[in-house]
């Protein structure tokens, strides 16, 4: 069950929610095995960011995460494919998006551990 933490520094309409909501379902699916039926989606717009002390007026942070493990072309092929959303949909350049993995070896879910 893959997760992606969205923070963006400016208030997002809920159609541009639902937009990036989507965008990532079908970018999630780079990584194989992962699809856009197990994965979970968290939006948190009017995030306030800093960079070296200073406010970025627009900006964002994607964190993925993901049970197991992803190949470094995976990621490389989800990050340029976020960064093309993020700056199509809310015109936040490549420079202002920062972009985590993370790789889980296990995960709760369904009252167990998996």
């Amino acid at each position: 069950m893959p997760y992606i933490s969205v923070n963006i520094s400016f208030e997002v309409s809920d159609d541009k929610k639902e937009k990036i909501k989507s965008a990532l379902g079908n970018a999630i699916s780079l990584i194989p095995g992962k699809s856009e039926s197990s994965l979970m989606v968290g939006i948190c717009d009017r995030y306030d960011i800093y960079l070296g002390g200073v406010k970025k007026e627009k900006a964002a942070y994607v964190d993925v995460k993901i049970l197991g493990k992803a190949s470094r072309e995976s990621k490389k092929e989800i990050s340029i494919e976020l960064f093309n959303v993020f700056e199509q949909l809310l015109d936040i350049k490549p420079e202002d998006l920062y972009i985590t993995f993370g790789e889980h070896a296990e995960w709760g879910y369904n009252g167990g551990l998996l």
